[in-house]
């Protein structure tokens, strides 16, 4: 765990701009920086968990999700970069942050979380169901499992990077935060 207090600097560029309300749009700007990672949308009715491969949608119930009338906000994201598109009024803004591609020195603390679910099984050769006692129940792509049981010892985790910046007082604080993988650890 000491690896979460250290800090480094890491030169990150950030892009931003917006997309209007069209998930082909979203789909051709997500295409055009990755050809795969690992996502995460949040729709209006569930939340969704699935893959970039070959530039292709893997989720478990790919076309039957109306992604242009219930999309809120999806994170497509892999070791070193990471697109984030939030729904806005009448657009989505998105932002692009990708490490050790030129732009600024960063100071970053990279944090885990546990993500609910003590039990999984599989639901077909590639995703599986991820269960917690309380009541919590999520689809993941199988293969994020690495061929393991989850228990109360193993457990799904989310890694993320924490971007940091000072203020006008030397304070110190969060400015960015971005998911680096999801992954098994015990």
């Amino acid at each position: 765990m000491s690896e979460i207090y250290e800090i480094k600097n890491l030169s990150s560029k950030i892009e931003v701009g917006s997309i209007e309300k069209n998930f082909q749009k979203i789909k051709k700007l997500i295409f055009s920086n990755f050809n795969n990672g690992s996502i995460v949308c949040w729709l209006n009715h569930r939340l969704l968990f699935g893959n970039i491969i070959n530039k292709e949608f893997i989720f478990v119930e790919k076309n039957s999700i109306d992604f242009n009338k219930h999309l809120l906000r999806l994170r497509v994201f892999n070791d070193q970069k990471e697109i984030l598109i939030q729904k806005r009024l009448n657009d989505f803004q998105y932002r692009l942050r990708e490490d050790n591609n030129g732009g600024k020195n960063q100071e970053y603390i990279d944090a885990e979380q546990i993500i609910f679910g003590t039990k999984s099984k599989p639901i077909d050769n590639k995703f599986s169901e991820v269960i917690e006692d309380r009541g919590i129940k999520i689809i993941i792509p199988s293969d994020w499992l690495q061929n393991k049981q989850l228990s109360l010892q193993t457990r799904l985790i989310l890694k993320t990077r924490n971007y940091l910046d000072y203020n006008n007082y030397g304070q110190i604080s969060i400015i960015d935060c971005r998911f680096i993988e999801i992954t098994v650890k015990e």
